[in-house]
């Protein structure tokens, strides 16, 4: 499978929890992985959003059980896309 984009990140989300995967490099080399977690409190989510932000990743895909990603969909549309 051929790589799309430079840089994106998957988040594993639970109730307490995000647990953040960003993978970053060129198409043809071994990827740059950077991993963290983060609460789901409002500063935590705005940390979550700095990060990524200071990684230069704009693509986010989410995993999550009920409707835990809803705040984090919200931190992230809220903060990435006014910045992006």
């Amino acid at each position: 499978m051929q790589a799309i984009v430079e840089c994106c990140c998957g988040l594993d989300v639970h109730k307490d929890q995000v647990y953040a995967c960003i993978l970053t490099g060129r198409a043809d080399e071994e990827p740059v992985v950077f991993e963290e977690s983060f609460g789901t409190i409002r500063s935590e989510l705005r940390r979550m959003c700095d990060w990524l932000v200071k990684h230069d990743c704009y693509y986010v895909a989410m995993e999550s059980t009920g409707v835990y990603w809803r705040s984090i969909y919200e931190a992230c549309e809220g903060f990435l896309i006014a910045d992006f």
